[in-house]
Formats: C-alpha cells, structure tokens, sequence
C-alpha cells in the first residue's frame, strides 16, 4: 500500500509539472513564388520555475548482529614416555560461537527541494515575412516553418532544393500588458538559386595536380571570388608524427588566377612564398571552397552543399 502511494504521488508531481511547461505553437507558410508578404499568429503560454519541499522514498540500511554457533571437532595427539610407549590423548568436541553483522535494508523517507512550472504569461506572436523573389524562374513550392516556444522563437525551412532559403535581415520587438507579452516579428527572406551554384561546385575538383609548390583545378564555369572563399592548409607531412600546420588562411581575390572559358573555370593558386609560406617537400594540402553566405542565417542548410573540400598528402 505504501509503495502504491509513492508511485501516485511521483505521477501527480510529473503531471503538474507537465501541465505547466512552456506551450509550443507551430505555423508553416506554403511558399509558391507568387506572395511578397504573408502574416501569421501564434499563441503559447510562459512558465516560470517555483520549488517545493517533496518527501521522497529511499532506501536505507541498519546493521543488526546475529549470533551463530558451529561445533568444532575434538583433536587428538600422541603422548609418549621415556620407553617408546606411545598413546593418543584427545580433547572433547567443542561448541564455538560468534557475533557476526549483516545490512537489513528498510524504507526511509528524505525531504528533497525539487522544482516545477507554474504559469507566468501568455505570449502572443505576431510574425511578418517579406519575400525577395528576384531569383525565382518559375512555380516553386517552399516550406517555411515558424516554431515558438514559450516566449523563444525559431525558424527553419524546408523545399524543393532548387533555392537557398536565406534569412536575409530578422527584427524583433515586445511589449507587455494585462498578463501578455506581444512580439512582434520581421523576416525579410531571400530565394537564392542553387543552380549556378551546382554548376560551379556540384562536380567536386577535377583535374587536381600540385607541381612546385602550383596549385591548379578546375570548377564549373561561374566561379569568382567576390561569391566563393578559398581556404588553403599547409601541413609538413611526417611518417611517424602527427603533421604540422604551417600555413592557414583564407586566400585574397589576388592570390588566385582564375580562367573561365565559359565551359569550366580553370583555378591556379601559386603558393611559393604565399605570404612567406616556404613550401615543404613532403606536404599534406587541404583546400576548401565554399559559396559566401552567413551559415547560420540559411534556413534549409541540409537542401544544398554549399562547399567543397579535398585532402591530399604529396611527398
């Protein structure tokens, strides 16, 4: 009976505790390249933490001794005289006893303080999205979901692939009345077309050589470096040690020659005494191009690569 009380007890805590948890409201716009704007409302409910003193049930222990007794066997040994007559002389059997202790588990009760959520106010959302659909080419069909939770926001998207969905500019305000916070919110949102960006990254590195200490590659037509980062590691390569960064930059728009003949983009990257880099003989090279975007402001980052990356080891 007391176990059943404990379990209740424990259910009616996690019950009102998950009663009063920050509500979650979810809104996802159905993009199809025809709106410039579109509004939406969310509403959901703020916690704050409280504590109580709870009695809880644990397990303790007491040490209790108990006797126990065993019989021992008598022992017998040889008694001889000076004439070589030898006989037995034996002790009796024995009784022996001892005192031994043993851990006797029993219930016991310990008071613990324990948070839980009580209501604190009521959040209503407001959100405005303006859509800057210059790369848009045709019917389109883009998820854009809106998720609060409580008085915290978050945004993701999620579509046909053929666009980076880009958070171009977010603002945010609140205000307070009668027990509800109003927030105001602003995304300014950007379709890029992921096609020419497939067209100069999709087909990885081709042609990929290093001949003393010149870098040369080829991309898809289309590359330049006002829209893609470079990156280029050095590393003195060594059989038995872990290599040794030498050289780690991110290279200017003047240390790299770019070709592009309209069918590919022919790139060469002279690293001898690249900002005094002095080119080892056994070396590990890693280059990494990547289309310039702020990562964290694209919504749909699992739609597209947006880099290419190559490891490579020269002695």
């Amino acid at each position: 009976m007391n176990y059943f009380k404990v379990v209740c007890a424990a259910l009616f805590l996690l019950f009102n505790t998950a009663l009063f948890a920050d509500t979650t409201a979810v809104e996802t716009i159905l993009f199809d390249g025809s709106q410039s704007t579109q509004e939406i409302n969310l509403s959901t409910e703020k916690t704050k933490t409280r504590y109580r003193t709870v009695t809880v049930p644990r397990t303790c222990y007491r040490t209790e001794w108990r006797r126990s007794c065993h019989q021992v066997p008598g022992q017998c040994t040889p008694v001889c005289d000076r004439f070589g007559n030898c006989s037995s002389r034996c002790t009796p059997p024995r009784r022996v006893c001892q005192s031994t202790p043993i851990q006797i588990p029993y219930t016991c009760y310990q008071q613990e303080r324990r948070a839980y959520q009580v209501h604190d106010y009521y959040v209503e959302t407001n959100a405005k999205f303006e859509f800057v659909t210059d790369d848009l080419v045709d019917y389109t069909q883009e998820a854009i979901t809106l998720k609060v939770n409580g008085d915290k926001e978050s945004l993701s998207a999620q579509g046909s692939k053929n666009y980076i969905i880009y958070l171009e500019k977010k603002q945010r305000s609140e205000s307070r009345s009668a027990g509800v916070k109003n927030i105001e919110l602003t995304y300014r949102v950007k379709f890029i077309s992921t096609q020419k960006i497939k067209d100069v990254i999709a087909n990885d590195y081709q042609n990929f050589s290093l001949r003393r200490g010149v870098v040369n590659f080829d991309l898809g037509p289309g590359f330049n470096m006002s829209e893609y980062s470079v990156e280029v590691k050095v590393f003195v390569n060594r059989r038995l040690w872990r290599d040794r960064l030498i050289f780690s930059e991110y290279l200017r728009e003047n240390e790299v020659k770019v070709n592009d003949d309209g069918n590919k983009s022919n790139v060469t990257i002279n690293l001898n005494g690249l900002r005094g880099l002095r080119v080892p003989s056994n070396l590990r090279l890693i280059v990494k191009t990547e289309y310039i975007l702020n990562q964290d402001m694209v919504l749909n980052p699992n739609d597209i690569d947006l880099s290419i990356y190559t490891n490579r080891v020269y002695r």
